[in-house]
């Protein structure tokens, strides 16, 4: 089966937003459903959102970019390296940005979702320098969609943690309301 590399693109924008939108609206059932937003539940609802949005970005800049006459060589040049940076970056700078939210050291499955983003920079940056292989849509491709894979296992792992971390909780008194 032969696939062009902008219908694939195409396809995963839309399931990277799709993504992006289903992680807040868990969040919000759950809320929803008794439970209260802590400043971690809306952290990480936010990290989920970014990262669905940065596959959809990296997913429709490639397009974009061949619509304004940029050489096919460029264009995968261009989008890995911008996209390899960015998502480098995050994962570099995830370990401290958790840290001030939550207060505590990241747990084992974090480490290994961060692990999966940096094999996925790897392959991008690998792509916009062209080595080992020339830049190429196949390879720009593997990263965003490794990307998205690794947002989706890093999303359930954070369910299961949030959900262990409500039945704790259900032990302990609610917060007190606010009041006006």
């Amino acid at each position: 089966m032969e696939v062009s590399p902008a219908t694939y693109l195409f396809a995963l924008a839309g399931v990277s937003t799709t993504f992006a939108g289903f992680s807040a609206i868990i969040m919000i059932f759950r809320q929803a459903a008794g439970g209260y937003q802590s400043p971690q539940d809306t952290w990480i609802t936010l990290v989920f959102i970014q990262l669905g949005f940065l596959v959809a970005a990296g997913s429709l800049s490639a397009p974009l970019l061949g619509l304004c006459g940029v050489p096919p060589d460029m264009i995968w040049r261009i989008c890995s390296g911008i996209i390899g940076v960015v998502v480098a970056t995050f994962a570099a700078s995830y370990p401290v940005r958790r840290r001030v939210v939550t207060g505590t050291r990241s747990p084992a499955f974090v480490w290994v979702d961060l692990i999966l983003l940096a094999i996925c920079a790897i392959v991008l940056l690998s792509n916009a320098i062209g080595r080992p292989l020339a830049p190429n849509p196949g390879s720009f491709t593997f990263g965003l969609t490794g990307m998205l894979f690794t947002a989706g296992v890093g999303y359930l792992h954070a369910l299961g943690s949030l959900h262990r971390e409500t039945k704790l909780s259900a032990k302990r008194p609610e917060p007190p309301a606010i009041s006006d």
